[in-house]
């Protein structure tokens, strides 16, 4: 699309392209820049606050342990412990109960000291002041009386408190010892931080003094807020994630002692939390407590050797980038101002400087275009008011459009002249030449090349077609008697040889014509005696080679009868020796009968032997019974028909032996007969094979005549096509003889139509 438009819009649209973009990017770096600085300078105030308030609470806990310790040295302070000590000696108080505050000794004790104390905390502006026993843990004395005072610290409910714990910790330490903020519930729940130390008497702890430490004087530290922006605040976060120190953006849920209440809506667990009470300081965006993105600087604040927490400065993104959206938009506003101003004044200088004199150029071009292209007569010079690219341009063409000028008024003339040989050359006078001259090369050279052309057709056709046109008409009506008189080119002095060749073969023609009709009437008689030989040639072919099919036919079907004689005597053959076969399977069938006899005979021979024991043993049991008496006369009965089985199995042996024999005598001569048979089909065997060699002899003879016919079957018959086709070549010599004398006659009538020199 950006090709297709002119230049004028592409200078202008490049230009304001390349402006736009060098303030775009010089906004966009400004801006980045401006971005980066006020992100810095938020930093360096974050850091600045958030150092600077570690230093003061740092030195804040450093005092307060210095004004323990040296309080703990004081007069007041050692007597206090010593009347408390010795009290306890007197009243035999209980070192597991609670401390007799409501004793007149204990209050007499007590009263001098109270004015010394009370001031003392009121300066130092302290929650209370405590005094406890080492040995009981009993509370023996506080400025502000509430219901901690006298409790045991040992055995009592506040052992796990605040203040049982700094008594512990104080005591195992012997030094001063902090204890974190945490609810305490003599003080109605209010976290509250503890500051222990030990109170020595010849180095030897008589008492444990504490420090009640109010958050009020942490939070007054962490509040200070001269030079901020209105979403930055500093806050401290102790190791269970829970605030010391109250938020100033959200003081409902993330006050000390809302954080406490509810902690899980009153943590800190943040990216700058975990990472400061690991030790680590440093600046970054990361998200609050709220989920908001802050720029944050964090560290650790150590208190004493028994704390840290961690110390957070924290401002929103939003405002900070807020003020660098505010440059963006003033910078956006300036750099569109100013770049409207460059591009108007950028148009003006183009389309005077650059635009009109293109388009003067243009204009200049097109007329000469026109001027080439033949639209107009005259062409005009471009105007040259400068001396720059386009000036010179402008110059340039204006020397091209002199010499065009000139060329083509050289070319308007030696085309005239080229016409006119043109014209003369359509007249048939090719004997012409152009005379004119240009500059321009093509058409000189077009100029040398007509000349030699015109010269070269003079030179090899004619100098005057017209001659070979009239002698060419001439020659079309078959007139060959004309001749182009004073023939110069090589076209004319051909068609002039041309002719008298014609005239030549034309009396060459007319002399064959004729002799050709003498030859066609005798070769036709000829024909015509060979055609009526060839044809009864043919016939009496014909009648033969019907007699050999017959023959041919005869021998086929009594080849075939041989060939079925032989495929019966084949199967014959295959008959008997099936025949043959089976009287040896039937011998061999005899034999195993013969086999099985002999063995029936010898089992026979056994159940006879054993009928004749059989019988003795019925004997002899017989002749037992009648030994026996009466007693054996029942054994005499089954010895007699034991004997009567023996005696009839003894003659049913017989019979089976007897049968046995003559089947032993059918079977020889079953096997006699068997082996007649055998001989009988090898004689018949023997006779088949001698008949079917002579039906093969004669089968193979047969198909030899039957060869032989086919071959001279075969020889008839090609006797026969060259026969017909010795008739049919008759046939066609007769009609090209026939063709040869017509033809013949029209030469002699061609020639007798024609013109020409005998």
């Amino acid at each position: 699309m950006f090709k297709n438009l002119s230049i004028k819009i592409k200078i202008l649209a490049i230009t304001l392209l390349g402006l736009f973009l060098i303030a775009g990017a010089v906004g966009f770096i400004s801006v980045n820049k401006a971005s980066q600085a006020l992100t810095q300078m938020s930093y360096g105030s974050l850091t600045s606050a958030r150092d600077g308030k570690t230093e003061q609470i740092k030195n804040f806990f450093m005092q307060k342990i210095a004004d323990i310790n040296m309080l703990a040295k004081t007069k007041d302070v050692n007597e206090l412990a010593y009347d408390m000590d010795s009290i306890e000696g007197q009243m035999n108080i209980n070192a597991e109960g609670k401390f007799p505050i409501d004793e007149e000794l204990v209050q007499a004790m007590t009263k001098p000291h109270e004015n010394f104390f009370s001031s003392y905390m009121k300066a130092n502006k302290y929650a209370n002041i405590y005094l406890i026993n080492v040995e009981t843990g009993q509370v023996v004395y506080a400025v502000d009386k509430k219901s901690d005072y006298g409790e045991n610290l040992k055995t009592g409910g506040l052992k796990n408190s605040g203040l049982g714990e700094v008594f512990a910790k104080t005591m195992e330490n012997k030094r001063a010892t902090f204890v974190d903020i945490k609810p305490y519930g003599p003080s109605n729940n209010t976290p509250t931080m503890f500051l222990g130390a030990p109170v020595f008497e010849d180095e030897e702890i008589t008492a444990i003094l504490v420090f009640q430490i109010s958050d009020i004087a942490i939070n007054n530290v962490m509040k200070f807020r001269k030079g901020y922006a209105k979403t930055q605040e500093d806050y401290l976060v102790g190791t269970d994630y829970l605030m010391r120190s109250d938020s100033y953006l959200k003081p409902k849920t993330h006050s000390t002692k809302a954080s406490f209440l509810n902690p899980s809506k009153g943590a800190v667990k943040t990216l700058a939390s975990t990472n400061a009470l690991k030790g680590k300081s440093d600046t970054k965006i990361i998200e609050n407590y709220e989920g908001k993105a802050v720029l944050s600087a964090y560290a650790l604040i150590k208190i004493g050797e028994d704390l840290k927490w961690a110390i957070i400065s924290e401002i929103t993104e939003e405002e900070v980038l807020m003020a660098s959206n505010n440059i963006k938009i003033q910078s956006t506003i300036i750099s569109l101002v100013f770049l409207i101003i460059i591009s108007l004044i950028t148009y003006f200088v183009i389309n005077k400087e650059v635009i009109k004199p293109l388009n003067n150029f243009q204009y200049g071009l097109r007329d000469f275009f026109k001027y080439l292209n033949k639209e107009n007569k005259t062409v005009s010079l471009l105007e040259v008011k400068s001396k720059d690219e386009i000036g010179l341009m402008a110059q340039e063409v204006n020397e091209n459009i002199t010499k065009t000028r000139d060329l083509m008024e050289e070319d308007i003339v030696l085309i005239n002249d080229v016409k006119r040989v043109v014209s003369l050359v359509k007249e048939g006078k090719i004997k012409q030449e152009i005379t004119k001259s240009t500059h321009n090369k093509n058409l000189e050279d077009l100029k040398i090349m007509i000349n030699e052309m015109l010269e070269i057709m003079a030179r090899d056709v004619a100098v005057d077609l017209n001659k070979i046109h009239n002698a060419l008409i001439s020659y079309q009506n078959l007139d060959f008697t004309h001749r182009i008189q004073n023939a110069t080119g090589k076209t004319s002095l051909g068609l002039n040889a041309l002719a008298d060749i014609i005239n030549e073969m034309l009396l060459e023609n007319k002399s064959n014509g004729e002799a050709l009709g003498k030859s066609s009437k005798v070769l036709l008689n000829n024909v015509s005696e060979l055609n009526t030989n060839s044809n009864e040639s043919a016939a009496a072919l014909e009648e033969t080679a019907a007699a050999l099919e017959e023959i041919t036919a005869n021998i086929t079907n009594n080849n075939q009868t041989i060939i079925k004689m032989s495929s019966y005597a084949k199967e014959l053959d295959t008959s008997a020796n099936g025949g043959k076969n089976l009287a040896e399977e039937t011998t061999q069938a005899m034999n195993d009968i013969n086999e099985q006899v002999s063995s029936i005979k010898e089992a026979i021979g056994v159940i006879d032997q054993i009928s004749f024991q059989t019988n003795i043993l019925s004997l002899n049991a017989a002749v037992e019974a009648a030994t026996a008496g009466e007693a054996g006369k029942g054994f005499a009965v089954v010895a007699q028909e034991v004997r009567n089985l023996a005696s009839r199995s003894a003659e049913a042996a017989n019979e089976i032996k007897a049968l046995v024999e003559a089947a032993s005598i059918k079977a020889n001569d079953g096997k006699h007969i068997a082996s007649k048979m055998i001989d009988g089909y090898l004689g018949l065997n023997e006779n088949i094979s001698k008949t079917i060699e002579l039906i093969t002899d004669v089968q193979s003879a047969s198909k030899e005549q039957e060869v032989g016919i086919a071959q001279i079957n075969s020889a008839i018959n090609e006797l026969d096509h060259k026969t017909q086709k010795n008739a049919s070549i008759s046939n066609t010599t007769k009609d090209i003889a026939n063709e040869t004398d017509d033809i013949a006659r029209v030469i002699l009538q061609s020639a007798d139509g024609k013109k020409f020199i005998q």
